[in-house]
């Protein structure tokens, strides 16, 4: 249950991270996946905060997306066929602690640009009418917190934006 909510944890930090021009890696056109979706986004991310290939930080986090390791995020977060969940081994702790260390120095990076936020509220609030990439925008890629919130709504005018 851990791993699922680092799981979680790690891919809503993408989303609020993944720079707003970032370009998906395009699917199989015979399965339909993107086999190296998560690590191109995290080494967008990487670029977009400065963040070099041979930090430790960026080293951590482009190991997490290991499918089929059962010491990447995927592995940890799934147990074999029908067994019981694993026991919080050495390894497991060791995760932890990395994973925790990795998302204090990315969470870090983040703090010092949030400000940027704001930018991109007031540049979709400037939009008369909004469309859905608007709206998914400010739903996707605002953080949902009281300060981000507050600042949306002291400056919509438009009533457009509250009936999306």
């Amino acid at each position: 249950m851990v791993a699922h909510a680092l799981r979680e944890t790690e891919s809503a930090i993408r989303r609020v991270l993944l720079p707003e021009d970032y370009v998906s890696p395009p699917q199989c056109s015979v399965c339909g996946v993107r086999p190296e979706a998560h690590k191109a986004q995290i080494a967008a991310i990487l670029k977009a905060y400065g963040i070099v290939d041979s930090d430790p930080v960026a080293i951590a986090w482009l190991r997490v997306p290991r499918r089929g390791d059962a010491k990447g995020l995927h592995g940890l977060a799934h147990r074999d066929a029908l067994e019981g969940a694993r026991p919080p081994d050495e390894d497991f702790r060791t995760f932890w602690n990395e994973i925790e260390s990795l998302f204090d120095a990315i969470l870090e990076k983040f703090e010092t640009r949030f400000t940027d936020f704001f930018r991109l509220v007031d540049e979709l609030i400037a939009k008369p009418v909004p469309v859905r990439d608007d709206v998914r925008i400010l739903r996707n890629r605002v953080p949902n917190n009281a300060i981000t919130l507050e600042h949306f709504f002291s400056k919509v005018e438009h009533p457009a934006w509250l009936g999306s």
